[in-house]
């Protein structure tokens, strides 16, 4: 069944609470790739847009996404990729969002009880968000701070993908987060976890060290 137009009336749709110490990650380019400038590690995307995306909120609010889980980030970003060039790789940064404040409020669109509001899948997994971004906006409307929902491109249905609402365009700041950048060539975790799923960082020969023979 697809899912259908939010109801007017949100009232009682599931929510879940991004309590403090939850870490939320997202793979950013670290400059403009035209520029060459530093980016903000925050970005509120918004509509109208050239590259839309799933939960963006019409200007001027926007929507800045993450995942629950690191190499939900990664997946995000390079998808049905296999190994990536360590050359791509090198022009981002892991951003780790780690919440300091309150709980945050937002929607759980993974609830079971989402079901009764008409959220399926399909808001999800398809290739058209005018929908999805329909819903982003009946649950701004409701005053929520963000949404949750089911990472596209993670098979096992783990990771989280996590949606918070703000002023559109970038920041390099949010009240309530402690945000830290890393290189994710650099991140072992990150690494042990892409195994499994078949992507990872590609090396170039050059990489690879050279070990002098007996003579």
């Amino acid at each position: 069944m697809p899912a259908t137009e939010p109801p007017d009336d949100l009232a009682g749709f599931p929510r879940t609470a991004l309590d403090p110490g939850a870490t939320l990650f997202r793979l950013v380019l670290a400059r403009d790739p035209v520029t060459g400038t530093p980016r903000a590690p925050w970005f509120f995307s918004s509509l109208p847009s050239d590259h839309p995306g799933r939960f963006d909120l019409p200007a001027p609010d926007g929507s800045c996404c993450f995942s629950d889980r690191r190499y939900g980030a990664w997946l995000e970003v390079f998808r049905s990729t296999g190994l990536v060039d360590r050359v791509d790789v090198e022009k981002r940064r892991l951003l780790t969002a780690t919440r300091t404040a309150p709980p945050l409020p937002v929607a759980d669109l993974r609830a079971p009880q989402a079901r009764s509001f008409g959220v399926t899948d399909d808001l999800f997994a398809g290739d058209d968000h005018t929908l999805p971004q329909a819903w982003a906006s009946g649950l701004h409307r409701a005053q929520f701070a963000g949404l949750a929902s089911t990472a596209r491109h993670d098979p096992t249905a783990v990771a989280r993908t996590v949606t918070l609402f703000g002023r559109s365009g970038p920041r390099t700041r949010v009240r309530g987060w402690h945000t830290a950048a890393s290189r994710p060539t650099g991140d072992t975790a990150l690494l042990q976890e892409l195994a499994p799923f078949g992507t990872g960082v590609l090396s170039r020969p050059y990489d690879v060290p050279v070990t002098s023979l007996p003579g």
